[in-house]
């Protein structure tokens, strides 16, 4: 089966060569490579240009990630669609996995991974793995367990499901773009209990690098479309509190990275109004300790 691989990227010159080596080491033999580079000015143009497998295409101005994968999308041939961030990795047997695990449920359109972090070398084991082996709405209104990198989306699933290309909500349009793939299909398959993949963690990721104005834009444009938008009519009014509760913890968790305390708090406040069991989860008891005890 062929499979098209699409990575969007900007000014990754230092580091997209072991993102394209660690997919071809995979030698996953029916693969498509297609990078969107979104008007890099360093050598990332030099560093693909060395890889006579993978199809380069150079967008004249910054468009964003969102167009750039819908770019990819449309470009691609694969019977199935998988994303990668430039900075991120992939371990060798994923594609084989996926193989292994579609030959098993064929009738299903979107799979998807477990994935670990790496920092500095260093392998950090994400506290947030999924454990069941199907995915449904009822889990993700909870947390976004399936992130951008390793999901296999039925290419013609795709075109019909693609990318919100709105700059305000880019960082959370893989959790938007999950969604409403997953009121399409109502599940997706886990391939593989063990993790596939790692995401990078360095200063240069976009979500390190956030401002009060994008963090508050992001939240309240993705506010509306739950609210108003077409694709998201028929979610129960519960699914649409537990997402806002979700996302109201995210960006309490953004503000107080970039110091605005007093905000973080209140959208801490807003996550538990939403949803009471929310001061359970990690990621709130996290951000009220960062909140309680001042460094």
């Amino acid at each position: 089966m062929k499979l098209s691989i699409i990575i969007p990227a900007k000014n990754r010159a230092h580091i997209i060569e072991q993102t394209i080596n660690s997919i071809l080491s995979t030698n996953y033999p029916e693969l498509e490579i297609i990078v969107i580079d979104n008007n890099s000015k360093d050598e990332t143009e030099k560093i693909i240009r060395n890889y006579e497998n993978v199809i380069y295409v150079k967008n004249n101005e910054d468009k964003e990630r969102s167009f750039s994968r819908n770019l990819g999308i449309k470009l691609s041939t694969g019977k199935f669609i998988t994303f990668l961030d430039s900075d991120d990795l992939l371990k060798k047997e994923i594609f084989h996995s996926f193989i292994k695990a579609f030959k098993i449920y064929n009738n299903d359109k979107f799979f998807f991974i477990n994935f670990d972090y790496i920092e500095n070398k260093l392998i950090k084991t994400n506290s947030n793995l999924f454990k069941k082996e199907f995915c449904n709405i009822d889990d993700l209104v909870i947390s976004n367990f399936i992130s951008n990198i390793g999901i296999f989306v039925d290419r013609e699933l795709a075109l019909d499901n693609l990318w919100d290309e709105n700059r305000y909500i880019i960082g959370t349009e893989d959790y938007d773009f999950v969604l409403r793939l997953m009121l399409k299909v109502k599940r997706a398959v886990l391939i593989k209990q063990s993790t596939l993949g790692f995401v990078r963690l360095h200063s240069g990721r976009s979500v390190f690098n956030d401002k009060q104005f994008k963090i508050l834009k992001r939240f309240f444009y993705f506010k509306k479309k739950i609210s108003c938008n077409n694709e998201f009519k028929n979610l129960k009014k519960t699914f649409k509190k537990k997402i806002l509760s979700t996302q109201s913890l995210y960006a309490s968790l953004l503000l107080l990275n970039c110091g605005e305390r007093k905000k973080s708090f209140k959208f801490l406040i807003k996550s538990i109004k939403h949803n009471l069991f929310s001061i359970y989860s990690k990621r709130c008891i996290y951000i009220l300790i960062k909140l309680i005890f001042k460094k």
